[in-house]
């Protein structure tokens, strides 16, 4: 017969694996970006009640939002093979958030806020799916897309021939090299758009591209329409 203290352990234990399933479906959830489903898990998960680390009940609450953020960001890394750049960033705002959190409002807004953020990174800069040689064009293309570069001068950084990179690329993201480089170069056209006032020539340059007309006509191929049709929407001034 199991004595009381057996009968515990095994209750705590189908306890702790029920919980540790229920986390595995919340990461599950942020690695798809999915924020309603990964906001509805986490107020599963928080059913399971935690040891306390600390005496102080907020320092505790803290702590465990340091936790998500971790594992969040551990499963973008190593199943979404996001670049570690854009996963430092991220937890380094969430770890400064966690910290100047002061009220127990504020604390409690935080889970919402840790994964909405790890979610519109997963459905922004997964590389789940592609091989390590795409992988490595795509990081290329997304850190030094302001720069001159072309399908030799990327594939040359791969080591492999350019036409190899372009089948495998093509097959694997559906665009090819120089589309993709464009799609990059516009979609931060759109960001500089929507949160400056730059001139056109500078808006175009700080996408990579040092003619102008260029630029114009590439943006209106992207998004059916110019820069300046795009700017009068937002209410702005006409660019220069």
């Amino acid at each position: 017969m199991m004595n009381d203290e057996s009968v515990l352990f095994e209750m705590d234990g189908n306890r702790i694996e029920e919980r540790y399933q229920i986390e595995e479906q919340l990461l599950d959830s942020v690695s798809r970006g999915d924020y309603r489903e990964a906001r509805r898990i986490y107020l599963l998960f928080r059913e399971y009640k935690f040891a306390p680390r600390t005496k102080d009940i907020f320092r505790n609450e803290q702590n465990l939002m340091i936790v998500l953020s971790t594992m969040c960001r551990k499963i973008l890394q190593y199943k979404n093979h996001i670049h570690p750049m854009y996963l430092d960033q991220a937890s380094t705002r969430i770890a400064i958030q966690i910290n100047e959190t002061g009220t127990a409002r504020e604390l409690e807004e935080l889970p919402k806020s840790i994964l909405r953020r790890y979610c519109l990174l997963a459905r922004s800069y997964t590389l789940k799916g592609y091989t390590p040689v795409v992988m490595q064009a795509i990081n290329y293309i997304t850190f030094h897309f302001t720069e001159d570069i072309s399908l030799a001068h990327i594939a040359g950084k791969c080591n492999i021939s350019k036409q190899y990179l372009s089948s495998i690329f093509k097959k694997e993201t559906g665009l090819s090299v120089t589309d993709y480089l464009h799609d990059i170069r516009i979609k931060r056209a759109l960001f500089l758009l929507n949160s400056t006032d730059y001139p056109m020539d500078i808006v175009a340059a700080r996408c990579g591209y040092h003619n102008v007309n260029y630029f114009i006509r590439i943006f209106k191929r992207l998004r059916q329409q110019t820069p300046k049709q795009y700017s009068m929407k937002l209410g702005k001034k006409t660019l220069h």
